[in-house]
């Protein structure tokens, strides 16, 4: 149940005394919630990414750079990604659990990282202190289920079958798709 990261997620930084141990991140704790706040609303992750950098908020990348006084180097994490946003939303380290052994090598001989199944997970629950209540994490993976068995269109209008229709083979949901080319005749 240590925290063995080289770096604290945003929203927390390691503890002076136990480098092991998470603390809440005064500065950074309101963006992370901010972030749970918006999903709440019913807030895209592409909308969420949008809105902090319309408000200029820095990236998690940006605030290391701050934290350590040097200039950032690689040059990126100049914007916030739908994808970060995704990462923060589905991080379990915000109520306060710490999980372990996600991902592994192949073998000792082969080094490519795969992720493990969720049986094989190390979870340690109330390890350190929660940044969002355990209501706001139900209820953003609710959200999260519900949007991604009913997607829609930019209309706002969902397919005909939408629910209805499986592959045979796999199960998963048939996705309605329009093509918007035009060939030159018309």
């Amino acid at each position: 149940g240590k925290y063995v990261g080289c770096y604290a997620p945003i929203g927390y930084l390691k503890s002076p005394e136990d480098k092991h141990v998470l603390v809440i991140d005064p500065a950074t704790a309101p963006i992370v919630r901010r972030i749970f706040d918006l999903r709440c609303q019913g807030c895209s992750y592409r909308k969420i990414a949008t809105t902090l950098n319309t408000e200029q908020v820095p990236t998690p990348s940006s605030f290391y750079y701050l934290r350590q006084g040097k200039p950032n180097i690689r040059k990126e994490g100049g914007y916030w990604q739908a994808q970060t946003v995704k990462a923060i939303l589905q991080n379990e380290v915000y109520i306060g659990h710490m999980v372990q052994n996600k991902t592994g090598n192949v073998s000792y001989k082969v080094h490519k990282q795969v992720d493990k199944p969720e049986s094989e997970w190390i979870r340690v629950e109330n390890t350190h202190k929660p940044l969002i209540s355990q209501e706001t994490w139900d209820l953003v993976r609710e959200l999260d289920v519900r949007k991604a068995k009913f997607r829609s269109s930019k209309t706002g209008e969902t397919a005909l079958f939408t629910g209805i229709l499986f592959c045979m083979d796999c199960k998963s949901p048939m996705r309605h798709y329009r093509d918007g080319r035009k060939r030159k005749d018309g």
